[in-house]
């Protein structure tokens, strides 16, 4: 699994390219459940994978500022050396693209507008009381996710990408990570992910504003407490999820039916589509 892999389009299209960072699992996957997101299919659309599943001396980020100015370095070297940029990101991933975004005003570059899926103000997540609080959580949030990844035990299949993901969607080096193995890594990054968003503090760059539009696709659906997640529960409820809208160009939330957890599943996959399209069709 590269860390930054095309999934729509062509990496020659005319227009700006968007790319979506991966949410707490570390992995890029669930993007391809979306439908095209342009229907000339002239936009390049790239998923962000943390680099933990491809490369073995990885060393985890030591706060969300960290992976995200990793993650522009990234891009500008192997993709897109100059903008403008488009971004965008599922839970985890939203609150790292709108880092990025800092990141890339600072230098001096435009960024066009932001998607964040679901994604909360991660100033808002509680500190960790303790080392078993942090385990507990993290322990929670890998087997929700773990459950979506991995077939039943009853299931005839050696695969544990869920449907509409299959094997063949994913190129494998010969020296991939077996399952057992890439468990064990997203544990870890689920681990470090929730601590940095607990230890989240206001963006460290000298400039105050985020220079760029943004867009928050909220779901409305809730299937389990909010307070698994440490957040607090007028949080999840609140319309802007946080976030201090002025302090954005522009600011909209658009409302969605899915849950968090589900919004790439089939019954929602095609709604989220049909918003994100929306969205990137008054962007160049």
């Amino acid at each position: 699994m590269d860390p930054i892999e095309l999934l729509q389009g062509s990496a020659n299209g005319p227009l700006t390219p968007l790319f979506l960072v991966h949410a707490v699992s570390g992995l890029a996957l669930p993007y391809l459940a979306l439908g095209p997101l342009d229907k000339t299919d002239c936009r390049p659309v790239y998923g962000i994978t943390s680099p933990i599943y491809s490369s073995p001396i990885y060393k985890l980020p030591s706060s969300l500022d960290d992976v995200a100015r990793r993650y522009v370095t990234r891009i500008r070297r192997e993709v897109q050396p100059e903008g403008p940029y488009l971004l965008g990101g599922w839970s985890m991933g939203g609150m790292i693209a709108v880092r990025m975004a800092k990141v890339l005003q600072e230098m001096g570059e435009k960024v066009l507008h932001v998607i964040m899926i679901d994604s909360a103000n991660p100033e808002s997540f509680p500190a960790f009381k303790s080392k078993e609080a942090h385990d507990a959580m993290t322990n929670t949030m890998f087997d929700a996710i773990t459950r979506r990844i991995t077939p039943p035990p009853s299931a005839e299949t050696d695969t544990f990408f869920p449907s509409p993901i299959s094997e063949e969607d994913v190129a494998f080096e010969s020296d991939a990570v077996d399952l057992a193995n890439l468990l064990t890594l997203m544990r870890n990054h689920i681990s470090n992910g929730l601590r940095i968003i607990s230890e989240a503090k206001p963006s460290t760059s000298s400039k105050t504003r985020y220079e760029t539009e943004v867009t928050l696709i909220k779901c409305t659906s809730f299937v389990a407490p909010p307070r698994r997640y440490g957040v607090k529960k007028p949080v999840i409820h609140c319309k802007t999820m946080n976030w201090k809208t002025k302090d954005f160009d522009s600011f909209q939330t658009i409302l969605f039916s899915g849950d968090h957890d589900g919004a790439f599943d089939e019954r929602y996959v095609g709604e989220l589509t049909a918003i994100m399209e929306s969205i990137l069709s008054t962007v160049n």
